[in-house]
């Protein structure tokens, strides 16, 4: 999405829950009977099937959802950066903005300079913002330096 990563997260498959564990309940290695340790887990742990649905959640407060699909699984090939985007729609909307409600009217807002909350809300977006635009390749860029994270948590190693 191209946020910062600083709020709460979590995945949800199945009632396999992973995110960030507390540091008390680390103790067991694991993470706790509630929630699987996501720097610990492997993806393969989990998702064992093509379309299998992972439910992710970040940022609880703005309660922003997502719903990725499993639509294939292919063979690690080390000629290649992981993940890679390979489509998307959209730009991504700001760190706390407040979720897809506040995000909507913050649009609205914005198309309005005469709108009391403008200067305000306008704070938040960068000047260029355009809701429409979405960058493959700055994507990809931002992506390029998790491989490393990701090779790992795929194979486990």
């Amino acid at each position: 999405m191209g946020w910062d990563n600083y709020h709460m997260f979590e995945f949800d498959l199945e009632g396999y829950r992973i995110g960030e564990v507390d540091e008390d309940e680390k103790s067991n290695g694991y993470g706790s009977d509630q929630l699987l340790d996501s720097t610990i887990i492997k993806l393969s742990d989990v998702i064992t099937q093509q379309k299998d649905i992972i439910n992710y959640l970040y940022d609880f407060g703005d309660g922003w959802r997502h719903q990725i699909k499993v639509e294939k699984f292919h063979d690690i090939d080390n000629t290649l950066i992981y993940p890679t985007c390979i489509d998307g729609q959209m730009n991504c909307p700001p760190e706390d903005c407040g979720g897809i409600g506040s995000f909507y009217h913050c649009i609205d807002v914005l198309k309005d300079k005469t709108h009391p909350d403008y200067k305000e809300i306008a704070q938040w977006f960068s000047k260029k913002y355009d809701i429409e635009k979405f960058d493959k390749e700055k994507v990809n860029r931002k992506l390029k330096g998790l491989d490393k994270y990701i090779r790992k948590w795929i194979s486990g190693e």
